[in-house]
């Protein structure tokens, strides 16, 4: 088939793009064709054409306006398609042919800059992976904000370490070398569906490679110094990221201006299942930040400090001196109250410096981002006024380095008109004065028009018509309209444009001599518009590293602010860094509950692990608050060492290096996985990984298998911790015979929750106390969840028969006795199997397995030891 030269172009163009959706520029619309444009009419719910309706097997086509690009492309993008954004680089009015054409942007989830496309505003994260033989290493970008950081991990839990880390991060897409999946401890990650995974070949991860395209982007940055392998494995990482993402944006990320080295050891290592059972930044219901730890603390009035707190929740600090000088930070803002409100009333009128700084510097600005970043700037100057001295060192390091950015301000303020037009190529975008010869062309083209006023004025007398009117639009450009009943006056030098029903357009020499002139001057006045804001532009992008360093700054000091605004209304206290592995809880409240409840009806709780107690073991009935208490503590330990202050009435901790919780499990279908594996997957976790500075939370151990399975489990694993470790535990269970290690272990202590029972009916006092709960409480637990009373009363029979041992073949009681689907009585139940029935049963086995014709007398022997040993434990049980 033929093709017309356009469509040449766009088959060229789409061939280096085959996995992108074109939006191919024509003229005022984004055309696409064949198969983009057969889907993209399906999810952009707009009409599919055709570029030749006269033909049979024309070329599918649909298109969208330039004007509303961002609708549509958000609409592409949650569809899970790649955008190749393809502009037009010259202006069709002044090209004779084909216009030239470029892909300037490849646009993804996770390469989005633009406020109205991105989700919120938290990070927006494009990260990838290498797994190596002794190391796991990870990269994350979010070029929205110039955020880049990698690190590596190490030791026998690498790969789940990394699952925590990603889960953390979530990031919207993932770059994965090939065959990486065959690993089956990787199946999560393949398998979560929060971000898209891109697999490349093993040589884009090529460490020399990488090192290479990271020292070109950071010229001053010496990445030799990186020897060790886990350091060139953390490199590759970022180096395959960040080459991936250049070929895609086309632009230099003169905003990225530094590679974040994270260490974990610098942190409290948290895994996955203590994000998600502690519900740091979502719900465990429906995902959303609502009732999390987040959204309690988040009264943060930037952009900045909020994201910037998501990451202090994650990564909790582990040196004590680091965490006194935020607490320090935060005591200065308690005390000084008006400090604090003037402060955080300047932090209310700064626009996200980070986002908008990006867009600058990937030139998907217009003026009206460096209008807010001006606006932004204002009140930095006035920020330091506030702080008397002496500071806490931490607020003196930062107003040691302020910079109230003066010069970019003035910058734009000198340059940029205050109302600035959305596109930057609609002129009038330049202040008067700043330019002398802009202002010239700007006069020429005043004159101009007061010419073609007077044009139309000398023109009416001339013929005697009131009415005409010079008139312009972007189809006919100038012309002059004369009315239907009164053209025959009309001149014969006029050139008929354009008939309407209503009148006739016309031209004249003059006005065409006009129109090219006016055409040259508006032309030449948007060129050099455009030339002066690209100058103003690269002007403020090269000062990303001072703009961005100021933001970081902003966040800490929005942060630092926040956490005494929400200690001031909650209640919190100054928790006390203690040298030993202590941790004493007065009237601790769990932060998030006491959020929801009505003031005043959260119960408080004291909780203290010592020397003395290295293990509580927490008893009570489902609903009375175990989980609640153990939860509030870990929640407590994250806020102190992030150096916030915290609910309770005191509180005294030693650091904790490591915080891990059981709590809970879904079953991970998809991944062969049933509750009671993971459970004993992270059991394992925490045995391998802790320290006796941790802090372990374990609720219900061995609950998802058979009662003495269960029991056996728990017990050794508590043993293990208390025998091996020596780490704070808080060990909530269901199972009594475990308060029985308190008679083993010395540090091990029993706890209840309380409850009042009255009338058959319970009471949760939900307040912790030394003791054993004297039982479970189940059957009225049921019955407040609204169990129907039939079910209840059953229960209570068969409780009752079960505690007296009467469910037996030999003595059926009658009220076990139950009727049939038939309503007959059933007189005969199936007892269940005594514990000496089974042994029996058990030997009978044995020996039917027994090929007694072909054994070795030892193998007889041993054989008749093992069923002596049976037998001497059925005396013993009758005993």
């Amino acid at each position: 088939m033929d093709q017309t030269p356009l469509m040449k172009q766009y088959l060229q163009i789409k061939k280096n793009y085959p996995g992108s959706t074109l939006l191919f520029r024509v003229g005022d619309f984004y055309e696409m064709f064949y198969e983009d444009a057969v889907s993209a009419s399906k999810i952009l719910n707009i009409a599919l054409t055709s570029r030749d309706k006269s033909k049979e097997n024309g070329i599918p086509l649909c298109g969208i306006p330039y004007h509303a690009l961002n609708s549509y492309l958000s609409k592409l993008i949650k569809a899970g398609h790649q955008v190749a954004l393809c502009e037009q680089m010259e202006d069709p009015r002044f090209v004779k042919g084909i216009v030239k054409r470029e892909v300037v942007r490849v646009i993804s989830p996770g390469t989005l800059v633009e406020s109205e496309l991105l989700e919120g505003p938290g990070n927006n994260y494009f990260a990838s992976i290498s797994i190596h033989p002794k190391v796991s290493a990870f990269a994350y970008i979010d070029i929205s904000t110039g955020d880049f950081s990698c690190a590596t991990l190490d030791g026998d839990f690498a790969i789940s370490d990394l699952c925590s880390e990603l889960d953390s991060l979530v990031p919207r897409e993932l770059l994965v070398p090939e065959g990486t999946f065959s690993d089956p401890r990787l199946k999560s990650i393949e398998l979560n569906p929060k971000w898209k995974i891109h697999l490349l070949p093993r040589e884009s991860f090529a460490s020399d490679n990488n090192i290479f395209a990271l020292q070109k982007h950071f010229r001053n940055s010496d990445f030799s110094r990186f020897q060790r392998e886990d350091q060139k494995a953390a490199l590759s990482a970022a180096g395959a990221l960040f080459t991936y993402l250049m070929a895609m944006v086309k632009t230099p990320l003169s905003h990225v201006t530094e590679l974040k080295w994270i260490r974990p050891e610098h942190y409290m290592v948290m895994d996955f299942s203590t994000h998600r059972s502690l519900e740091l930044t979502q719900n465990s219901y429906n995902g959303k930040r609502e009732h999390s730890l987040l959204s309690v603390l988040d009264k943060t009035e930037t952009s900045m400090g909020g994201r910037k707190l998501r990451k202090w929740i994650y990564r909790p600090l582990i040196q004590p001196e680091e965490i006194v000088k935020r607490e320090d930070a935060v005591e200065f803002f308690f005390t000084g109250f008006e400090t604090s409100q003037r402060l955080r009333g300047n932090l209310k009128t700064i626009h996200d410096l980070e986002r908008m700084i990006s867009r600058i510097s990937l030139n998907s600005c217009n003026g009206r981002d460096l209008i807010a970043l001006k606006n932004s700037l204002a009140p930095l100057s006035s920020i330091p006024q506030h702080f008397k001295t002496p500071l806490p060192s931490l607020l003196e390091t930062l107003l040691e380095k302020w910079d109230n950015l003066d010069d970019v301000f003035h910058w734009i303020d000198a340059s940029i008109v205050e109302d600035p037009p959305l596109s930057i190529k609609d002129g009038a975008l330049i202040k008067r004065g700043y330019s002398s010869e802009l202002d010239d062309l700007k006069s020429l083209g005043f004159n101009l028009k007061s010419t073609l006023a007077n044009l139309e004025t000398e023109e009416r007398e001339k013929t005697g018509i009131d009415s005409l009117k010079i008139r312009y639009n972007q189809v006919a450009g100038y012309y002059i309209e004369v009315s239907k009943g009164k053209t025959g006056r009309v001149p014969d030098h006029y050139q008929r444009k354009q008939t309407l029903t209503h009148a006739e357009r016309y031209t004249i020499p003059k006005l065409l001599e006009l129109e090219s002139r006016i055409t040259e001057s508006e032309k030449r006045i948007k060129d050099l518009e455009g030339s002066l804001f690209e100058k103003i532009r690269a002007l403020v992008s090269a000062e990303s590293p001072r703009i961005l360093a100021m933001a970081d700054r902003i966040a800490t000091l929005d942060i630092l602010s926040t956490f005494a605004e929400v200690a001031r209304d909650r209640g919190y206290v100054r928790p006390v860094i203690s040298a030993d592995n202590g941790l004493k809880i007065l009237e601790g409240r769990h932060p998030v509950i006491e959020n929801i409840l009505p003031v005043g009806q959260f119960v408080p709780n004291d909780l203290i692990l010592d020397a003395h107690t290295h293990m509580m073991i927490i008893t009570g009935p489902n609903m009375a608050g175990k989980s609640t208490t153990m939860r509030q503590a870990a929640l407590i330990v994250i806020m102190a060492q992030m150096g916030s202050f915290v609910p309770a009435k005191e509180c005294t901790f030693g650091i904790v290096d490591k915080l891990f919780t059981r709590i809970g499990a879904a079953d991970y279908l998809t991944q062969g996985q049933s509750t009671f594996m993971v459970e004993m997957m992270e059991a394992a976790h925490i045995l391998n990984s802790a320290t006796s500075r941790s802090l372990i939370i374990l609720d219900e151990i061995g609950r998802g298998t058979s009662t003495f399975d269960g029991i056996s489990i728990a017990w050794a694993i508590a043993e293990f911790i208390l025998k091996h470790l020596g780490t704070r535990t808080l060990f909530a269970t269901h199972y009594l015979e475990l308060t029985g290690l308190s008679l083993a272990w010395e540090s091990a202590k029993n706890f209840n929750i309380q409850v009042k029972e009255q009338n058959d009916e319970i009471i949760f006092l939900r307040k912790i106390a030394a003791g054993i709960a004297d039982r479970s409480y189940g059957i009225q637990v049921a019955r407040l969840a609204g169990i129907p009373g039939e079910v209840t009363q059953r229960a209570k029979e068969i409780l009752k028969d079960l505690e007296d041992k009467t469910l037996s073949r030999e003595a059926i009681p009658n009220r076990l006795r139950f009727a049939n689907d038939r309503g007959t009585t059933v007189s005969e139940v199936a007892a269940f199997p005594s514990q000496e029935e089974n042994r029996q049963r058990e030997m009978i086995e044995i020996l039917k397995k027994t090929d007694h014709f072909n054994m070795t007398p030892l193998e007889a022997i041993n054989l008749i030891h093992r069923l002596k040993l049976m037998l001497d434990e059925k005396r013993e049980g009758s005993s």
